[in-house]
């Protein structure tokens, strides 16, 4: 016969000090405010979810806060220069063609 065994306890993993929650937090927080970007300030919800998922201390939530809205700033910022350069050629072939 064997004998059950003991039960045995769980203990919490220590946190990882990679960061790679901090950017997971951060992304989170970049898709909410990408998804509602239809709302003023979208980027301000965007962190403000990122650092309420990050947790622990206030400056912890303000970094990862000001981690999605950066990441949430690239594709306007792209989207703003492929638009920008789509108007200049338009312009310039607009003004070739009225010589």
């Amino acid at each position: 016969m064997v004998p059950d065994p003991s039960p045995t306890t769980t203990v919490d993993a220590p946190a990882n000090d990679t960061g790679s929650s901090t950017l997971i937090n951060a992304l989170i927080g970049r898709v909410a405010g990408i998804i509602l970007s239809f709302i003023p300030f979208s980027t301000i919800l965007g962190g403000a979810i990122a650092g309420y998922l990050e947790g622990g201390e206030p400056n912890n939530g303000l970094k990862v806060g000001a981690i999605a809205g950066v990441i949430m700033l690239i594709p306007f910022v792209l989207m703003g220069t492929f638009i920008s350069r789509s108007r200049t050629a338009l312009s310039l072939s607009t003004n070739s063609s009225k010589r």
